[in-house]
Order: structure tokens, then sequence, then C-alpha cells
């Protein structure tokens, strides 16, 4: 698959995900919930005091091939929720090593993310975010610009306490030397949300 096609497939899946998105003005309430009779108090949701949140996580890239442990710092924007308490848009930044699956040096990664949180259930704090990633991976001697599109899971716990899985994301990566090639990349970690 050639550098232009999947670029352009990225560009297909970002236009999708823009145009089925709630609207960033939508009012909350304003997509029903459901319920799934959740008995567990700590799994429902709970409204907390900001968007802020820290977190940490481990992610898994291919092309690079990675391992990250990275630092998170994520905020979702009040007034954007059209989907119960826990929607909304959201804005993340993350930095930390990176480390090559056959050994050798250690990069140095920074991401950029941004998404939209919905908020499906009534009683029970799961949410699925679309995700759009962009990723730095700086080695010696160049570096590996990564945009990869996806999804995510977040289970919430007592409110503030946030596990998140993502299953896997795809786009491309183009390299400091000018190449370019098809990459994914998975990953797995938790957070405090203020």
């Amino acid at each position: 698959m050639s550098a232009l096609t999947r670029s352009l497939l990225a560009g297909s899946i970002a236009a999708w995900v823009v145009t089925f998105s709630p609207p960033l003005h939508a009012r909350q309430g304003q997509i029903k919930q459901t319920s799934v009779n959740n008995k567990a108090s700590a799994l429902r949701p709970q409204p907390t005091k900001t968007g802020h949140e820290i977190g940490a996580e481990f992610r898994f890239p291919v092309n690079p091939d990675l391992v990250s442990l990275r630092f998170r710092y994520r905020y979702i924007f009040a007034g954007t929720a059209a989907q119960g308490p826990l929607s909304g848009f959201w804005i993340e930044g993350a930095i930390g090593p990176s480390f090559p699956y056959g050994g050798g040096d250690v990069f140095g990664n920074f991401a950029f993310n941004l998404g939209y949180e919905f908020d499906p259930f009534r009683d029970l704090a799961l949410t699925f975010s679309a995700v759009v990633q962009n990723d730095l991976y700086f080695f010696t001697p160049g570096f590996n610009y990564t945009n990869t599109l996806g999804g995510l899971m977040r289970l919430y716990v007592a409110g503030h306490w946030v596990f998140f899985f993502e299953p896997v994301t795809f786009g491309f990566v183009v390299d400091s030397n000018g190449g370019a090639d098809f990459a994914f990349q998975a990953a797995i970690g938790f957070s405090y949300k203020f």
C-alpha cells in the first residue's frame, strides 16, 4: 500500500469520526443513555471537581517496534458532554522513554492526542472514545512521526481512578529520512481524575 493510499485512508477515517461524533456545542443529555443494572456503587458514574487527569501507560507501537512507558496529562472540556456526565471532548499530552523490542538505544517519545469520550451507560462508568494520536519518537540520529486513529475503552472506579485499554489504533509513520509506512499501536494504563 503506497504512502498516498495510507494517507487517504487515514484522512477518510478521521472525516468519518468527525462527521459522526456529537458536535462540541451539544448539551448534556442530548444523546440517550442505556442501563445495564449495575449494582456496584464504585462503578457508577460520579462527577469530579475538575477536568484534569494524570496517569501512566504502557504503549506498544509497531513501526517503530517499541515498548513505551509514558506519563500522561489529560483534560476533558466541561460543557462538551452530549451523553452523560463522563462524555466530552478531550486533549492529552504524554512523554516518556521507549525501549526497542530487541534491545539497543533508549528512545524518547512525546504525544499529543485528541478525542471525544462517549458515556453510553446511565449506571456503569464505562466509556468509549474515538481518538486521533500524534506521536513523536526521538532517537539517534533522527525521529519518527506516527499518526493513528482508533478507539479507547475506560472504566472509572470510585469516581476518580480510571483504568483504560486501547485495543489497537491504525495509521501511518513518517521517519526523518522521508520514508513512510503503515503503523499501529495498542496501550493499557491507569490515571487519576481530579
